[in-house]
């Protein structure tokens, strides 16, 4: 238990960080904050907050 703990209170912050792969418009995108995408965001691909959208690249 101790262990589970202390290796999510470790890892969890990078399991955050991970960026999800996504697909729209027949393109790879990624799954980034609307903010940080310089391409095309679709939404409703993506898990997480309303600002976390399918990034597809120019």
């Amino acid at each position: 238990m101790i262990l589970t703990l202390t290796y999510l209170l470790v890892f969890g912050p990078a399991f955050g960080l991970a960026q999800t792969a996504c697909t729209a418009q027949n393109a790879k995108g990624t799954c980034i904050a609307t903010s940080s995408c310089s391409g095309t965001s679709v939404a409703g691909l993506c898990p997480g907050a309303a600002n976390i959208q399918c990034c597809i690249p120019k």
